[in-house]
């Protein structure tokens, strides 16, 4: 659009500087216009400057102008661009024709950058009041309504052009809201390519499209494309929308969506709601398969949600403790009371972080973290008790695990990876436990896990407990006929059984139906106070240990009052929330962050009870801070303010992140003694040490933290390997002693086989005195030992 510096440019006060010719037109058209004429257009509407306002332009080559310029460029274009010329157009508090000194005002500008080569423009919004002139059929009093504003750019024929989201709509009214380059109120373009290059974006037939997001190019859907980003690269293949999808126009974009959706629910100690409704409790402690395809078809990527389960201190059942997801060959752990943090691939990381231009998505929903798909899965873990599956409607009779086969029959829910049906839960948890480090697991009690005699639990169904789920006039009145409570009802019945005296775990029941609601879009009231599921009382769980009306109390040890405290919903602090944020039982659950401050623009999720940041504050990781205290970005992952951090896996480069999200990145590695590892979570420099496992034929005689275990001789063992993905700069390594082979005699010693570096080696069998390496010949070995070192 904009190739030279010598190209006469025109500013008019009608929101548009054009290059040529002037452009007098007050009413907008909308883009494409093929009528030759060339111009950008901020904000192109009927502006009377005359009335209201004032228009200032200026070229410049001040210095602290062109430095200022030349970071942005590079901030958003990652590039080695200087600038040398600035030219600077600003409609300063202008009002609409047929309005006056009183009505509402706009400031704008626009901001053209060259380095005589490349060439940049900048839109800059100010307060935006109005869009239309009453020429235009706006109202006179307001300036809204009729033929609204026009943004964006017209390059005089039908191929060059671009509309900025909103145009010719009512919504150029908050354009001042948007951005594509996290600063809301700004946009940022290279112009002088074939086509208009937004910075973060793509653009394509004048559209928008976020980095990273998905669309399809015709009415049928036949063409999947995807905006890279890489100098306006888009991606496509084709492909078709699956099952049970429709190919739908929004936005202006075209897009296969879901006819449904279903959610699996795993809550409280713990309560397995499948994707068809199936309800069961089991209380493995192992690690589980949730939910995975059970078969590949084309065009539906895999994935894999496992829950690992620990034992609820003092009780005979369990809960969550981590929720691991595999998509897109990243492994992403959600931390059991790590608010704000994320494990990826071995590494943790603040929140939010994106995965693959954003394919990949994990931030803070509420009081949950949630990992969200560009093919609509969404995984959510509060990091205490309640994590939740949503699938799109494409899987259809194709998932596996725990939450059973999403196909409208809960009867076959309790099926096993063979197709069979369990006959008891923790035969149906046992058949889909996947691989664990913890070998103490087990597969939970069978029967009898929490048991309440008939007066407990008559007490505990009363409507001030677990029948305020349930109540007609209660605060989730509105969704007893979306979301069946009864479920609910009885799963925190049998937690308060299982957890006598604890008002936190009432209280978790209670959230987990509030959350089932609004996931649906269902509108809750106020159900918490500072003295009911609140600040107060969650602060203590045992609050309520001891009987004030003793003679109405459950017969069985002490429980909690008659009249539990109430309060007054709405009232004090209803939960503990970070410093410079409050709780809402309606805040966004794509709240804005220091990586996305315009997030809860694109949501597409009903709102969810949460903590919400305090006017002029954003989250950085769990903590709500000042914008000029947010912190770095690189790689999609974000760091807060004065971090510190090692780039790449080898610990050779490190930055720290300074003001306005400056990266300052230099040469370093580990010290001597130092080994580059992610212990603990981050990727750092730590001491080198070394542990020795001890072991004879039947026993560990000393694990490398000293403990002795004993092992039976009919089965084999790791004795050593890697734990899970993302172990950094380390060998693969096995170690596995086999089991007693009973025909081979009394010399006979179970043999211990080493697999490293590709290599397999064999000590003991027959012949304790030889090493076996394979495809080598025997090696001679010290005499034979009983006690063998790792």
């Amino acid at each position: 659009m904009l190739q030279s510096l010598t190209v006469p440019i025109q500013v008019n006060n009608n929101g548009v500087i054009s290059f040529n010719v002037q452009v007098s037109q007050f009413t907008p058209e909308a883009f494409p216009l093929t009528d030759s004429r060339s111009f950008i257009a901020p904000f192109w509407a009927d502006v009377h400057n005359g009335i209201r306002g004032d228009v200032y332009y200026r070229e410049s080559t001040d210095p602290d102008i062109l430095q200022r310029a030349t970071l942005d460029i590079r901030r958003y274009y990652k590039n080695s661009f200087s600038a040398s010329w600035v030219f600077i157009a600003t409609w300063h508090r202008v009002t609409f024709y047929g309005g006056s000194q009183s009505t509402p005002v706009n400031t704008f500008q626009a901001v053209l950058i060259s380095n005589g080569t490349a060439f940049f423009a900048m839109f800059n919004y100010g307060d935006i009041s109005w869009t239309t002139g009453t020429a235009s059929g706006g109202d006179p009093l307001t300036g809204l309504g009729g033929t609204a504003a026009q943004s964006g750019f017209n390059g005089g024929d039908v191929n060059h052009f671009f509309n900025l989201p909103g145009s010719r709509s009512n919504e150029i009214v908050n354009i001042e809201l948007t951005t594509n380059v996290n600063q809301p109120g700004r946009w940022l373009f290279r112009i002088d390519g074939e086509q208009i290059d937004p910075a973060n974006g793509c653009s394509l037939n004048g559209r928008f499209y976020r980095r990273g997001e998905v669309f399809w190019l015709s009415d049928r859907c036949t063409q999947k494309c995807r905006c890279m980003d890489l100098e306006n690269e888009i991606v496509c293949r084709e492909q078709t929308c699956g099952q049970l999808e429709t190919c739908d126009l929004t936005e202006g974009a075209y897009s296969c969506q879901p006819t449904r959706t279903s959610t699996c629910v795993v809550f409280g100690d713990p309560h397995y709601h499948t994707f068809d409704g199936f309800l069961y409790h089991f209380q493995g402690t192992c690690t589980y398969l949730l939910a995975r395809p059970c078969f590949d078809t084309p065009g539906q990527p895999y994935f894999s949600v496992e829950a690992k389960n620990e034992n609820r201190v003092g009780t005979s059942v369990s809960w969550l403790h981590d929720v691991r997801v595999e998509v897109y060959s990243h492994h992403i752990t959600l931390l059991k009371g790590s608010p704000g943090q994320v494990q990826v691939d071995g590494l943790l990381n603040t929140l939010p972080v994106q995965l693959q231009l954003g394919a990949v998505r994990i931030y803070q929903s509420g009081l949950a973290v949630a990992v969200e798909t560009d093919f609509g899965l969404l995984v959510t873990y509060d990091g205490q008790h309640y994590a939740s599956i949503s699938l799109p409607s494409s899987y259809f009779n194709n998932t596996c695990g725990l939450c059973g086969n999403y196909n409208d029959d809960p009867g076959d829910d309790p099926s096993l990876p063979d197709g069979t049906l369990a006959e008891s839960v923790a035969q149906l948890g046992g058949g889909w436990q996947v691989d664990d480090t913890d070998w103490r697991c087990t597969d939970g009690c069978a029967e009898n896990c929490s048991l309440c005699d008939p007066a407990t639990e008559a007490f505990y169904i009363r409507p001030d407990y677990c029948g305020l789920i349930n109540k007609t006039d209660g605060p989730f009145r509105d969704c007893r006929a979306v979301v069946d409570p009864t479920a609910f009802v009885y799963s925190c019945v049998y937690d308060m059984c299982s957890n006598r005296d604890n008002i936190t775990t009432l209280c978790q029941a209670i959230q987990a139906y509030a959350v089932a609601c609004q996931a649906l879009g269902v509108t809750i009231r106020a159900w918490r106070s500072r003295t009911f599921c609140g600040e107060s009382v969650l602060g203590h769980p045992f609050l309520w240990n001891i009987c004030v009306l003793a003679a109405r109390c459950p017969s069985r040890g002490l429980q909690p009052p008659h009249h539990p405290p109430q309060g007054q919903p709405g009232t004090g602090a209803a939960l503990s929330c970070p410093e410079s944020s409050h709780y809402q039982v309606c805040t966004s659950s794509c709240p804005r962050s220091c990586s996305d401050l315009t997030s809860h623009l694109y949501c597409a999720h009903p709102c969810t009870e949460g903590c919400e940041c305090a006017e002029g504050y954003v989250l950085s990781g769990n903590r709500c801070v000042r914008l000029e205290d947010c912190g770095c970005e690189q790689g999609g992952l974000y760091y807060p303010r004065n971090e510190s951090f090692w780039t790449g896996r080898d610990c050779t480069r490190r930055c720290v992140c300074g003001e306005e999200g400056a990266l300052s990145c230099f040469n370093d590695s580990c010290a001597e003694g130092e080994v580059c590892s992610a212990q603990y979570g981050p990727l750092g420099c730590y001491l080198r040490r070394e542990g020795v496992c001890v072991l004879a034929q039947t026993q560990i005689l000393s694990t490398f933290d000293g403990a002795a275990l004993s092992f039976p001789d009919e089965n084999s063992y790791y004795l050593l390997k890697l734990c899970g993905p993302g172990a950094h700069n380390l060998t693969s390594v096995e170690v596995k002693i086999g089991r007693k082979m009973m025909n081979k005699g009394p010399s006979w010693l179970k043999p211990v086989i080493v697999r490293l570096a590709g290599q397999e080696v064999q000590l003991g069998g027959s012949d304790f005195e030889k090493v076996k390496v394979r495809d080598q010949a025997d090696i001679p070995a010290n005499p034979a030992r009983f006690v063998a070192n790792i």
